[in-house]
């Protein structure tokens, strides 16, 4: 039965035809009524004169209320909600997606990237999801990442047109930078991903899985190493230049001797990709990082472990230092903690949280080994002092 309340809640206009009984020996009369109901509109809303409750009480409350003033150019506020339905359910896809767009409109595109990959943990498959995170590497000037989403996302859905022309448009951005970047160079640079420079030689490592090392005296290539298939992050060159440490996709980090260049050990005591590679002051040690939230200090020639950290971490380790003294280690989490590690037994030292809605990417020492300077995805660069 349709009933006034249901009215209204509807934005229509309604004619109603009210028929009388026919009189004798006339026409049928008709009176007519013309009302005119209006659902309140989303600026009501939030003022509570929607349908929805004043106090949300559900998930699905939160995030309508979140909606609509996301659709009322108000994102900040619409972020509280989202809050709101995660502290009732901490698995909702929807509301890292929904809070992920609208930091994402409010252009912090770190915290946007962090939420998105919340909603692929938990719905590794979901192409919306997948073109929102590409979006905001964009935003973030990661054109690398940005590619891969969109990539991944036109092959889970090849009829999405949408996809494949922003996929087109982003290489072609990409070539662009590239170009742009090389200019006039000292020598070719394909695909480079990541530069380290050690007196006179410099170092690649390039996305085609390959690792070259350059003399910037005579732009000549002295050396180039097969990296692992899977591909290659971390790079760190051993104090004295003889070793090269390099952290792999494939969960390892193998040990080079640049001289013969051949590895001379292989560490597979990681569960997911190793990030960071660090050295110890004597070369004797590294310490490595990575998505499987853990660090690991180890020997360099036989791989026996030092001490590790495994449950200090809620999320990625992106950055790992040896203090120049040779005493600590710092390692900075996409937690949006700094943990300081006695180098000899794994002791913690000291532990610094910054923001706890974005995440460290990098960390490095003073020459003193008193400070510590780490990076951040909202854009700020801080300065810790060591107890």
């Amino acid at each position: 039965m349709l009933t006034i309340k249901k009215l209204l809640s509807l934005r229509l206009s309604l004619t109603i035809v009210w028929s009388l009984r026919r009189p004798s020996g006339g026409d049928w009369p008709k009176h007519i009524i013309r009302a005119t109901f209006a659902r309140p509109s989303s600026d009501d809303a939030l003022h509570g004169q929607n349908i929805l409750p004043t106090t949300p009480r559900t998930v699905s409350d939160y995030l309508q209320r979140g909606r609509n003033r996301v659709l009322n150019n108000d994102p900040q506020n619409s972020i509280e909600d989202f809050n709101g339905a995660l502290e009732m359910d901490e698995d909702s896809v929807q509301a890292y997606i929904e809070r992920g767009t609208a930091y994402l409109s409010l252009n912090r595109p770190g915290l946007a990237i962090n939420d998105f990959e919340q909603a692929l943990r938990r719905d590794p498959d979901n192409v919306v999801t997948l073109r929102k995170r590409g979006e905001a590497y964009e935003v973030f000037n990661d054109l690398e990442h940005a590619i891969l989403d969109f990539r991944r996302a036109s092959i889970l859905d090849p009829s999405n047109k949408m996809s494949d022309d922003k996929l087109h448009g982003l290489l072609q951005k990409q070539d662009l930078k590239r170009k742009r970047d090389q200019g006039s160079p000292l020598f070719k640079r394909r695909r480079t991903r990541s530069l380290l420079v050690i007196t006179s030689i410099i170092l690649a490592l390039l996305l085609s899985i390959a690792i070259e090392v350059w003399n910037i005296s005579t732009h000549k290539m002295v050396a180039r190493l097969n990296a692992h298939p899977d591909g290659a992050y971390g790079l760190a060159w051993s104090h004295k230049g003889l070793y090269l440490a390099i952290g792999n996709e494939n969960n390892s980090a193998d040990v080079w001797d640049i001289n013969t260049q051949k590895v001379v050990f292989t560490y597979k005591e990681h569960l997911t990709s190793v990030y960071y590679v660090a050295w110890s002051k004597d070369d004797r040690y590294l310490a490595s990082a990575g998505s499987d939230n853990s660090i690991r200090v180890w020997n360099a020639r036989t791989g026996s472990n030092l001490f590790s950290a495994r449950d200090d971490f809620n999320d990625s380790v992106w950055g790992v230092a040896w203090s120049p003294n040779g005493k600590y280690i710092a390692a900075a989490s996409k937690d949006g903690s700094v943990h300081v590690y006695n180098a000899r037994d794994g002791q913690k030292v000291a532990l610094y949280q910054g923001n706890k809605n974005d995440y460290m990417t990098n960390v490095a020492w003073a020459p003193d080994s008193n400070r510590l300077v780490t990076s951040s995805f909202d854009k700020t660069v801080r300065v810790w002092q060591l107890p």
